[in-house]
């Protein structure tokens, strides 16, 4: 009562202080700075110290802790299962704060010597009928505690069941927290995944155990160096340094390196694992910017021949006042060569410029169109200008997007969806529909939204081609807005000697439509 009284107020002594955990819905030990309750009440108020240690069961589920005699194995192993129950009774342990502790509901424990003359039990009959109940009934959600596992009985022997326990162990996957000598045990543990060595460190210097638990490699049991502190004469112990051999001698040592070995590898292996998720983010990178690239360059290439297309409307203009000075001396036929020359070097530019805007859609297109229907909402490519945006909605075969600032209507064939905006801006060209002769007789365009150079460009091609197919009757659009569109459609008409520029009746657009006649 004494002790669940000073427990439940959290007081070990003038400056200790017990805490409470976290706990978790689930098996898992993770001790921080734990020491054995017992202990620090019976040190309170002296100068004797008592060890902290830490220790963790959740990826290993089983420690096994080997080191010397009397150099705290069997404290820490009685500290784990003491500090476990205490917190599922609700009391205050001495570890620190960030600590965590699962709920087990079973705790199985085998610690020290249960020999009964009544029930003709030897020690180690005993054990080996604590090992029956603890195999037949142990599970995930349970808690072992072995002391002095595997002895009792012949070393050899006792030690080769105890790995086979072990194995069954690990088979029911319970918990466990064992203390041992057995070198063939140590050896079990570091080969298993389940199972990782702890050890009680043991100064060499002064022959004296620092109680101090070390997760990772096996202990030695350093019984010579034991032997030789306590007075046993050096003739008995130089005997049995002999009679053990120095391959029996060495396992520990062995076993210590191996583990050392183990721990640089996975260090190795955790610092790999890093490189190599640097290097993918590394490759996704590059491919995204090579892609990005790709289409920069296709680019770069079409404006070069759309600034050809630019130089070529020079030549015209300049053609045009030569024509001017040549009607006057009646030799109509040079210019007339001259002109078929020039439209013919503009058009096969114009072709070279569909060619690679196709080129650079379907270099985008490889990765992101989806292959559906469009609807509201979705993200889309006009095919014509290589632009993206937004459906705003969808009526029959046209839908109202969304580009930038703009609200465009667009034929469903003319857009294309896709998973995200592209990221580089698309050039804008022009797009216009072209009626068949023997329903109107008229071509028409689009030139809202356009800023003053695209849209100078798009009419100049526009009438270009409306008069290589000998089309003199042309529509454009452009909006009533402010009525610079307006003001640009007549400037460029200039352009061309006779070109009348009109508008309809207001009921089919007024001052929103040009009606120009070449």
């Amino acid at each position: 009562m004494r002790l669940d009284f000073i427990l439940a107020k959290g007081k070990f002594g003038l400056d200790i202080q017990g805490e409470m955990p976290n706990i978790l819905d689930q098996p898992h030990i993770d001790i921080r700075h734990g020491r054995h309750p017992l202990l620090l009440l019976k040190f309170r108020g002296k100068k004797q110290k008592v060890e902290p240690f830490d220790m963790r069961l959740d990826k290993y589920k089983i420690l096994l802790i080997s080191g010397p005699n009397a150099g705290g194995k069997s404290i820490t192993l009685k500290s784990v299962g003491l500090l476990q129950m205490m917190v599922q009774a609700g009391l205050l342990v001495p570890v620190k704060p960030y600590s965590e502790f699962g709920i087990f509901h079973q705790f199985f424990s085998d610690i020290g010597d249960h020999q009964s003359l009544e029930e003709d039990l030897s020690t180690y009959s005993s054990h080996l009928k604590a090992m029956h109940y603890f195999i037949h009934n142990a599970d995930e959600r349970t808690l072992i505690l072995l002391d002095e596992f595997g002895t009792g009985t012949e070393p050899k022997v006792g030690g080769a069941i105890a790995e086979g326990v072990l194995k069954m162990l690990i088979h029911l996957d319970a918990f466990a927290v064992i203390t041992t000598h057995y070198a063939n045990l140590k050896l079990f543990a570091y080969h298993s995944q389940s199972m990782i060595n702890g050890a009680m460190d043991f100064d060499k210097e002064t022959l004296s155990p620092t109680y101090r638990l070390r997760i990772g490699k096996p202990g030695s049991s350093y019984a010579f160096e034991i032997a030789q502190k306590v007075g046993l004469p050096s003739a008995i112990i130089d005997y049995a340094r002999h009679r053990i051999g120095a391959n029996e001698h060495a396992v520990d040592e062995l076993l210590v390196d191996l583990q050392r070995e183990k721990q640089e590898i996975e260090e190795k292996l955790n610092e790999i694992s890093e490189k190599q998720k640097l290097l993918d983010r590394l490759i996704k990178n590059y491919e995204s910017a090579h892609f990005d690239f790709e289409i920069k360059r296709k680019k770069l290439k079409l404006e070069a021949k759309e600034l050809a297309i630019s130089k070529t409307d020079a030549e015209e203009k300049a053609v045009e006042s030569i024509l001017k000075s040549i009607r006057k001396e009646k030799n109509e036929a040079i210019v007339h060569q001259k002109m078929v020359e020039l439209k013919a070097k503009k058009i096969a530019l114009l072709k070279e410029t569909d060619s690679i805007i196709e080129d650079v859609h379907n270099t985008e297109k490889s990765s992101n169109v989806l292959n559906k229907p469009v609807e509201q909402g979705d993200f889309v490519r006009i095919r014509a200008t290589g632009a993206t945006g937004e459906v705003d909605s969808v009526q029959k075969d046209t839908a109202i997007v969304i580009v930038g600032q703009m609200r465009m209507r667009f034929k469903l064939r003319d857009i294309i969806p896709i998973s995200e905006p592209v990221a580089v801006q698309s050039f804008k060209s022009v797009h216009f529909d072209r009626i068949d002769a023997s329903a109107k007789s008229e071509i028409k365009i689009d030139i809202r939204g356009m800023r003053k150079e695209e849209a100078i460009f798009a009419l100049q091609t526009f009438f270009d081609k409306a008069l290589m197919a000998d089309h003199h009757e042309l529509s454009v659009l452009h909006g009533k807005g402010d009525g610079v569109l307006r003001l640009i459609v007549k400037e460029v008409a200039r352009q061309y000697d006779g070109a009348k520029v009109r508008h309809p009746e207001e009921d089919q657009g007024g001052q929103g439509i040009s009606l120009v006649n070449l």
